[in-house]
């Protein structure tokens, strides 16, 4: 499925029979996750935010071996 897509009673409901327990979404957020459909089936949601410390840091670790790398043919 796609994040566009309902996460709703169906999702939740063959989740469940299939013996899921847990459901989690990476987004920025769960608008398209119906959470009260997943407290029916007991499956617990979480969520997964996209992390920006990480980017950043990927980033700055990129630009650290560019520069680096620069230094040792100048």
């Amino acid at each position: 499925m796609q994040l566009t897509e309902d996460w709703g009673e169906e999702l939740f409901s063959a989740l469940s029979k299939a013996g899921g327990k847990a459901f989690s979404n990476m987004a920025v957020g769960y608008n398209n996750v119906n959470v009260d459909a997943a407290n029916k089936y007991g499956v617990a949601v979480g969520n997964t935010p996209v992390s920006y410390l990480f980017l950043i840091l990927l980033l700055h670790y990129i630009l650290s071996v560019f520069f680096n790398f620069c230094k040792v043919w100048s």
